[in-house]
């Protein structure tokens, strides 16, 4: 997806509300962003550099491992002790949706869950399923869509989190949740899948 300037304010405005200033914060950025349509507001070239240079301790993971992102697949458990219950915030900006097998959707989301740290607060921004199936267009970026019941859906296992925003503008999915309790990520895993839409042919 890339990181436009919408979505760069749009986490910026959530952190400055829910934890405080961005510097000094751990983030833990999934997909090696590049800035995009940023020109006016930076001469940088990735999310990575972007928020370091804001103060931010940040860590970018990706299967490609570039750009300063670490390889790692999300759609395996990552065990790294130190990251466990360490970031104060999770930026996910059009990289889930591409996480396969679909099974590997299951533990991607559990990753994000166990990597935050109660408190932290989660920003996705990710393709519309609802609006994209009707349209048709799906088939044209990923197999994995959200509905729009996914992240409330994340509220209802043991309270672990709330649900702080969710908005729907342009073929995208906005939200913030922030993490309330140090629990297991939910079990059902049926109920996991039965708020999500399979597209076919995306990459």
């Amino acid at each position: 997806m890339g990181m436009q300037k919408r979505y760069v304010q749009y986490i910026e405005d959530n952190v400055e509300k829910y934890l405080g200033p961005l510097k000094g914060k751990t983030m833990l950025e999934l997909g090696d962003q590049v800035l995009k349509n940023m020109k006016s507001v930076t001469s940088l070239k990735t999310g990575k550099q972007y928020f370091e240079e804001k103060g931010v301790d940040h860590t970018s993971i990706d299967l490609n491992g570039k750009r300063g992102a670490l390889k790692y697949d999300l759609s395996k458990p990552i065990e790294k002790l130190e990251w466990i219950g360490h970031f104060d915030i999770i930026t996910n900006l059009g990289t889930s949706e591409h996480v396969e097998p679909q099974s590997g959707q299951y533990e991607c989301f559990k990753n994000i869950h166990n990597l935050l740290k109660v408190g932290g607060i989660m920003i996705h921004i990710v393709p519309d399923g609802e609006l994209r199936i009707r349209d048709d267009f799906s088939v044209k970026h990923a197999n994995n869509y959200y509905k729009d019941s996914f992240f409330e859906m994340l509220t209802m296992d043991g309270l672990a989190y709330e649900l702080f925003d969710f908005r729907k503008k342009k073929y995208n999915q906005y939200a913030c949740l922030k993490k309330r309790r140090n629990i297991p990520f939910m079990e059902n895993k049926d109920l996991f899948f039965s708020h999500m839409i399979r597209g076919e042919g995306g990459k």
